[in-house]
């Protein structure tokens, strides 16, 4: 047994100062000669009270899906501060974005004490085989830019047929004088997984567009290709595509990335506090990864200039590890790190600084305390200067004291008590309020979820009925109310990823850490207290929240919270004075029509309350003077802009599921074929014979333009509808013609000058019937009809409601001209620009509301040959436990005897998460008893 060491007296020094200054019953008691102190601490109090920081998580059903299926989902928002839910926002933008760093789609969800609830269907239109990124975020959270918003890749398989090829394939890479080479084998095999023997088939190796190799060959009775090549080490291997294509069948192809698997790796070495400081203990951090951006683990030593060993290292966790380091100053220091071939590779350490402030904090020692030790180096330790360090999360500030060195050193002890769970950090300041070093922590307080699933009985047959009793319990057994999730899907066709984000990971861990986090949930299956300190000086390195909270003399939020289903504005007079007490008027158009009005303050400022959800609506602005008249004051709308996407949202090209070992994924993407056989053989009466493949029939009903004569239209080139004028937001008739509908151009010809589709002369240009050649010449000559339409193409989207392009032979000029058709909002034809007076439009994005997941009900009568191809079996987005911690759901099970995951996701009223696995059993075996 350990016998207690007695404390000492610095450390008892520096608990007392510690406690005399913790934050909130700390304040009344700090005296004159601490008044900058005070002062940070109201500056951060400040700071957390104009700007809350919001937390958001997504649950999806399932972790991939088909083109054709719907993703259902659920987001959870919560205040950073207590975990629990937000009340700041009443929508979010829920987007989906393709790998070419296109917005696919993108939903406002209404948010209902902090839960917002959808679904989107993944309709071929628009969605086709690849990698997406799931991306959501509040209005709000833009102030705090893209790291607070929540991102999740998942990955969209395009269509399959009962021919394709599944390909597998191995490959190593050797270092070579004249490049590296590659010894490639493929394997191709049928859906069924039996060899395509026989084949005579081209292998090609693609950098981008480029053919950098070719390899003709026939597959052998186990239908694999042996290849060899060899390439430039100056490719990037990270480009590289192997394209398989079938000589008989030219529409028969397989293409996907060829991975690098070179053992060459990326280092980067992290110093505690963010910098080395020579004299003084460092520890220094390190992330390995290779040339796919996953950790490796890796092992090394430390040497100096000289040659000398001065440690040693091994990586704890995924490539993430630390070493201990006492540098000299005006030493340098290198890494000698061994690969997997065997051979070494050298990385300069960055330079020890020989002056400055170090800071380490030690969370591993104790259970129920933080150690923190503050150096100084050179002038830094200097009484004239005065540090202070801060201990806090975003939000929510829990101590701060001064830094008193004695001989350049400093030690505090912390207790944990009180911090909340989850991330923690520590600053050190400087008399500017400049932060010096910064440390992040993770904070396991006892403040767990018990959760727990019931079932009536262990075993279930097929297409029963399924009850599950919900129990949630805090860690003393007190019963908890709780918002949850759960979605539960068949094995056999989704596999989910054990240690993949999930709610409680997502919301403690990697909302506050930068970079990519591998398996996020092994953190909390397996708790292991060093390789999460490895992540956070990782990747945790930075904490820009507390600089701005100290710096920012004028705080004052860019965007606004989407407190309800308001708009609000201003007016602008004479001058760019506040056009104040005038009556502004707002139309609403759509599902619903409705007129309001309200009066702008001193200010010009007004705002709608309180408006009525509908997911297609256009508001018309007007204002008024107080005897009524229209009024020349400019009106703004305060329009909701959706966050810009960097570079750094574009995915890693996708591996298609044909080139993927998943089993369970060919099997959902079988059933998923065969679903849409049985829908379409329903849609043609259960007809006998070959069901063809659909073709779009265009002509079953009015497109809603009509034509040049008037006549209803029934075939078209081109229908922009209203949703998609809406995507495309404030902008012009011409800019959006240009940016979204291929072949349309400008044809200058110095004096005949003409609107282009496709090479042909746009002749006419109608809207709502009428010619836009019925304005005045602008000017006069050859170039007027030109000018006039151009003057038109000024027109804003928001004005319009659909556009049809056509084309016709015109008999006059034996040619093919085309049409461009259009409906305006007032339907009062060609309207000019400036005839739109002071009117604003605004089409926000629709509100969406969620619809009901299908729950099939069986009946005895009626279960025999049941076809169920579902690998969703049951979506409920919304329990709700009582206040005894109880809730119940039911739903039937699918058809054939199988293994179904539940995933479950929740958090507390009081600001606990939740999340949890469980397995139910479909057996032929119950049926039988």
């Amino acid at each position: 047994m350990k016998t207690k060491q007695p404390i000492t007296l610095l450390q008892l020094l520096t608990l007392c100062i510690l406690l005399l200054f913790a934050h909130k019953p700390a304040i009344a008691q700090v005296n004159g000669d601490t008044s900058a102190l005070k002062k940070l601490i109201a500056k951060t109090d400040l700071y957390n009270k104009l700007m809350p920081v919001e937390k958001i998580f997504v649950h999806l059903d399932k972790p991939y899906y088909a083109v054709g299926d719907t993703a259902w989902f659920k987001i959870y928002v919560s205040n950073a501060a207590t975990n629990q839910l937000s009340l700041l926002n009443g929508k979010v933008y829920f987007e989906l974005i393709g790998d070419s760093s296109k917005v696919v789609e993108r939903l406002a969800i209404p948010l209902n004490g902090g839960i917002g609830m959808g679904d989107i269907k993944l309709n071929a239109e628009n969605i086709k085989d690849g990698n997406y990124t799931i991306r959501a975020y509040t209005n709000w959270m833009q102030n705090f830019g893209e790291d607070h918003y929540y991102h999740q890749q998942i990955y969209i398989a395009g269509a399959l047929n009962n021919n394709d090829w599944l390909v597998g394939e191995q490959h190593t890479n050797t270092t070579m004088q004249k490049g590296i080479n590659t010894k490639l084998a493929l394997k191709l095999t049928s859906l069924q997984q039996k060899p395509i023997t026989g084949k005579e088939v081209d292998v090609l190796v693609l950098n981008g567009s480029k053919t950098v190799y070719k390899y003709p060959a026939i597959t052998s009775p186990e239908g694999i290709i042996a290849m060899d090549f060899t390439l430039s080490d100056k490719i990037d291997r990270n480009q590289l595509d192997i394209l398989v294509k079938d000589r008989d069948n030219t529409g028969q192809m397989l293409k996907f990335p060829l991975p690098d698997n070179t053992d060459d790796i990326d280092i980067q070495f992290l110093p505690e506090g963010g910098y080395i400081l020579g004299g003084v203990y460092n520890r220094v951090a390190f992330k390995a990864i290779d040339n796919n951006g996953l950790g490796v683990d890796v092992t090394g030593t430390i040497v100096n200039s000289k040659g000398e060993q001065v440690n040693t290292f091994t990586s704890t966790h995924k490539g993430m590890g630390s070493f201990a380091l006492i540098p000299q100053i005006n030493e340098s220091y290198t890494a000698k790190i061994k690969l997997a071939s065997g051979s070494i590779k050298d990385v300069p350490l960055p330079l020890p600084k020989p002056e400055g402030i170090a800071l380490r904090v030690d969370n591993l020692k104790s259970t129920d305390s933080v150690y923190v030790f503050v150096s100084a180096q050179g002038s830094a330790g200097l009484p004239v200067n005065n540090y202070n360090l801060i201990i806090h999360s975003n939000s929510k500030t829990y101590y701060a004291l001064p830094v008193k060195f004695r001989n350049n050193y400093m030690f505090a002890r912390l207790p944990k008590k009180g911090l909340l769970t989850g991330i923690t950090n520590f600053s050190v300041v400087n008399s500017k309020n400049q932060v010096l070093n910064q440390r992040k922590i993770f904070i396991n307080s006892s403040d767990s979820i018990k959760l727990d699933i019931n079932t009536n009985q262990k075993l279930y047959a097929p297409l029963d009925s399924i009850a599950i009793q919900i129990q949630v319990n805090g860690s003393d057994d007190t019963p908890l109310l709780s918002n949850i999730s759960i979605a539960v899907t068949d094995d056999e066709k989704i596999k989910h990823d054990q240690y993949s984000n999930n709610m409680v990971s997502q919301m403690l861990l990697t909302s506050e850490l930068k970079g990519n986090i591998e398996e996020p949930g092994w953190y909390f299956e397996h708790y292991n207290a060093k390789a999460l300190d490895c992540l956070m000086l990782t990747q945790g390195w930075t904490c820009n929240y507390i600089e701005d909270a100290l710096t920012k003399t004028n705080i004052a939020p860019k965007f606004e919270a989407d407190s309800a289903n308001n708009i609000s504005g201003k007016l602008k007079g004479f001058m760019d004075r506040a056009g104040k007490n005038l009556k502004i008027t707002l139309f609403a158009s759509g599902r619903d029509i409705y007129l309001m009005d309200t009066i702008s303050n001193d200010r010009g400022e007004f705002v709608f309350k309180n408006l009525p959800f509908s997911d297609s609506v256009a508001y018309t602005f007007r204002a008024h003077t107080q005897k009524g008249k229209s009024s020349i004051a400019e009106i703004i709308v305060n329009e909701f802009k959706p966050a810009a996407i960097p570079a750094s949202t574009i995915m890693p090209r996708p591996m298609p599921w044909f080139a993927r070992d998943d089993a369970s994924l060919i099997s959902y993407l079988t059933a998923n074929f065969a679903e849409k056989q049985r829908v379409q053989k329903n849609d043609l009466g259960n007809i006998k014979g070959r069901v063809l493949n659909t073709v779009e029939i265009k002509g079953r009903k009015p497109v809603g333009v009509k034509g040049i004569y008037g006549e209803d239209l029934y075939s078209y080139d081109a229908n922009i509808t209203e949703k998609d004028l809406i995507k495309g937001g404030r902008v012009t008739l011409f800019d959006y013609l240009k940016q979204n509908v291929k072949g349309f151009n400008v044809m200058l010809s110095g004096g005949g000058d003409q609107f282009m589709m496709n090479g042909t002369i746009i002749k006419n240009i109608l809207v709502d019937g009428r010619s836009v050649d019925m304005f005045s010449p602008a000017g006069g000559g050859s170039n007027s009809s030109f000018n006039n339409r151009k003057l038109y193409m000024q027109v804003s989207i928001t004005e319009l409601k659909q556009i049809v392009m056509t084309h016709y032979f015109d008999d006059a000029d034996k040619r093919v001209r085309a049409n461009l058709l259009i409906k305006s909002r007032s339907g009062s034809g060609p309207i000019l620009p400036s005839d739109y007076g002071k009117a604003y439009v605004y089409r926000p994005i629709p509100v969406y509301l969620a619809r009901d997941f299908y729950k099939p009900r069986y009946k005895a009568s009626n279960n025999v040959n049941v076809i169920d191809y579902r690998s969703t079996i049951h979506w409920e987005p919304n329990i709700i436990t009582d206040d005894k911690g109880k809730a119940n759901f039911s739903f039937f099970a699918a058809a054939k005897p199988a293994t179904y995951t539940l995933i479950i996701e929740g958090t507390t009223l009081d600001g606990r998460y939740a999340h949890k696995v469980e397995k139910i059993t479909i057996s032929d075996q119950q049926k039988s008893k």
